[in-house]
């Protein structure tokens, strides 16, 4: 087998915006996705961007005691350069939390998967996400996915994402055949109560 290969450089971007708080001196809430992925990804990554562009709306009509962060992401499936690129250990510590939105939340079939830095947060999030009816929650024993990269940089975070998706990187990842709306409905409310809480400590 031969094979032919050719590297390019290319430029790519996050989209940051801030909701100013109440409090300038207090640390801020960073809420982060991923925008990028292969073909349409619509469950690995329009989830996740789409619970991520509610938050902001909502945050954006709100004054939340403590400035509140959000990054779309680029890059994920070449290294995360712009999760990165935000997640220096200077800008990782100095937040008061991380909130990573991450993939295959929407996807069909998938669990959903909850992480947390400390077992208060943890617990809590999985009280509140089995309380809404997403009783497939699960917390893994160690981070696992970008999330990792926040224990590495000490920072404190929560961290969503779905626990599979079967239509990864195909033709079928698409709104019609591999979105679930009801459990986006059910994440959107956990998220921005936790959200919420986490902006007024």
């Amino acid at each position: 087998v031969r094979a032919s290969v050719r590297r390019d450089a290319s430029f790519t971007s996050n989209v940051v915006a801030t909701v100013p708080g109440a409090d300038a001196g207090l640390a801020p809430v960073v809420v982060a996705c991923e925008r990028t992925a292969w073909r349409a990804a619509t469950g690995e990554a329009g989830g996740a961007v789409a619970l991520w562009l509610a938050c902001a709306r909502f945050l954006a009509t709100a004054r939340p005691r403590r400035t509140v962060e959000f990054v779309a992401a680029a890059g994920r499936e070449v290294g995360h350069p712009g999760l990165a690129r935000r997640l220096d250990a200077r800008a990782a510590a100095a937040a008061h939390c991380w909130v990573l939105i991450g993939p295959d939340v929407a996807a069909k079939g998938s669990g959903v998967v909850w992480q947390a830095s400390t077992r208060r947060r943890r617990d809590a999030g999985l009280r509140a996400l089995r309380a809404l009816g997403q009783r497939d929650a699960a917390a893994p024993a160690e981070p696992r996915g970008e999330a990792a990269a926040f224990v590495d940089d000490g920072a404190t975070f929560v961290a969503l994402s779905g626990a599979a998706n079967g239509e990864l990187h195909g033709d079928g990842d698409t709104l019609a055949r591999n979105v679930d709306e009801a459990k986006l409905a059910r994440l959107h409310t956990m998220l921005l109560t936790t959200l919420l809480g986490l902006a007024e400590e």
